[in-house]
């Protein structure tokens, strides 16, 4: 949105991590999400990354 407002919010089970729109026409979310831990072997132990997809209204402005 103009000025940076959050117009919408998505919630995940765990924390997303890296998102990112794209697909075909731009209006593909796709989303990193999993347990954050600054200790990779408790985040390898856990095992819990995953990337989810949304549909969304308004397409990416170009390359990242």
């Amino acid at each position: 949105m103009p000025g940076g407002a959050i117009s919408h919010r998505v919630a995940t089970k765990n924390q997303a991590i890296a998102c990112m729109l794209g697909g075909d026409d731009g209006r593909e979310l796709f989303a990193l999400s999993g347990y954050v831990s600054f200790d990779a072997a408790k985040a390898r132990a856990y095992r819990s990354g995953r990337i989810d997809s949304l549909r969304v209204a308004v397409p990416g402005a170009g390359f990242p």
